[in-house]
């Protein structure tokens, strides 16, 4: 196959440009000549596996949105990051403007409305990949949220509105005009239903995700296809730390504690962890980038470090607890790991709901170190639920090869 001139446009967290460089490293690796855009704090993780980086966006207005204060909350997320990301939008097309020609392909996140705006100019393919099936939106599957999962015997009149009510005040409430401004800039017409139509390519929608976790349904993008969960591998270029070895060399395999990689309002997380395996036989190690999130003094049965590659360390827990994040779920799906879930926002509660029907996790919305507790130990202590993640890590073995099935969608 000639070689081609493909540009990844990654737009948000760990978990949204992990897949995203797994993809690039794959295709870099058949020989063609791949890009990658994305903002500034992720460079050196995208030229550590040997692909050009393009920087859309400054470092300092990534961390500044970590912070915001409505970022985690449920109810107001997507309004805030949108806040941010919005004034990004057109350093992003003039990059893709100076660097497209037709004969290019574009793949872009959920997110990556310029590469859409784009395709729609007749200016290169585009190639859309959703990494959580929430994204769809869709009556036949609709998104569980903050108030729960809407119930699935429900009529499909009602969960057309349903769905319709987040469409309209929820999303195109929040971003439809801004985009619209932009588009005109353009002569695109206006759009609506901006999420559970437009955003997804008319040429190619890959769903990084199996079909086991979330079956294809009618109303999905005609186009679309499910090539599995991107288990992101980072063997060539991290190891476990000399102290976190040390710490699980020493004892029982512990509970491991993540409320995310951009998870930089997460004291009230990390206080009820200690709370809830203080003065217990429970090991934990804590992982947080961000040490100001972490109670000063912890006991010697707690271990806390900044970073860890989770392929490595989460095989060597007893569970793992977290956030419902896409990336973090699917390494714990692989490690054939219990979990136990505290969704903050985005896709986290639909996740939280399809990891619970599957059986391999327990949830809870509330802060309280004795139910913590107490699902810990039924996970720790549970045969079927550890039945269920020996199953779970058997279907994972089938994911290995979702990167490469995602690469040869796209050079189709």
């Amino acid at each position: 196959m000639a070689a081609r001139k493909i540009i990844l446009v990654a737009i948000g967290s760990d978990g949204d440009i992990n897949p995203m460089i797994a993809i690039a490293r794959e295709l870099a690796a058949l020989g063609h000549d791949v890009e990658f855009l994305s903002n500034e704090y992720f460079r050196s993780k995208v030229e550590s596996v040997g692909v050009k980086f393009v920087s859309v966006g400054d470092l300092a207005t990534f961390e500044k949105t970590l912070q915001q204060e409505g970022i985690w909350d449920p109810f107001r997320s997507f309004q805030t990051m949108w806040k941010t990301l919005y004034p990004t939008l057109p350093q992003i097309l003039d990059e893709l403007d100076r660097r497209v020609t037709p004969e290019t392909i574009m793949v872009g996140t959920s997110l990556a409305f310029p590469a859409r705006i784009m395709q729609e100019l007749g200016r290169a393919k585009l190639v859309t990949v959703h990494l959580s099936p929430s994204i769809l939106m869709t009556p036949s599957s609709p998104p569980a949220g903050p108030l729960g999962e809407f119930p699935s015997g429900a009529p499909h009149a009602l969960k057309e509105i349903f769905t319709g009510i987040l469409d309209h005040f929820l999303v195109d409430a929040t971003c439809a005009e801004d985009l619209n401004s932009l588009r005109s800039k353009y002569a695109l017409p206006p759009v609506q239903h901006v999420f559970s139509k437009w955003a997804h390519s008319p040429e190619r929608v890959i769903c990084m995700w199996p079909e086991w976790f979330a079956p294809p349904q009618d109303d999905w993008p005609p186009n679309s296809i499910c090539t599995g969960f991107p288990i992101y591998q980072h063997a060539r270029t991290y190891s476990l730390s000399a102290e976190t070895q040390e710490f699980l060399d020493a004892g029982a395999p512990p509970v491991v504690f993540t409320a995310g990689t951009a998870m930089a309002q997460s004291a009230k997380h990390f206080r009820c962890a200690l709370e809830a395996v203080r003065d217990t036989s429970m090991r934990a190690i804590f992982v947080s980038r961000f040490k100001d999130q972490i109670p000063a003094a912890l006991p010697p049965n707690v271990h806390y470090t900044p970073f860890e590659p989770f392929d490595q360390l989460f095989p060597l827990a007893a569970a793992v607890q977290h956030h419902a994040g896409i990336g973090t779920s699917i390494q714990t799906l692989a490690a054939g790991r219990p979990q136990q879930l505290v969704p903050f926002a985005f896709d986290q509660f639909d996740n939280t709901v399809r990891l619970q029907r599957l059986g391999v996790a327990v949830a809870s919305r509330h802060y309280r170190a004795s139910a913590w507790r107490c699902d810990l130990t039924r996970l720790l202590t549970g045969k079927t639920i550890a039945k269920k993640c020996a199953e779970a890590k058997h279907l994972m073995e089938n994911e290995e090869q979702s990167v490469a099935r995602a690469a040869q969608v796209i050079l189709m």
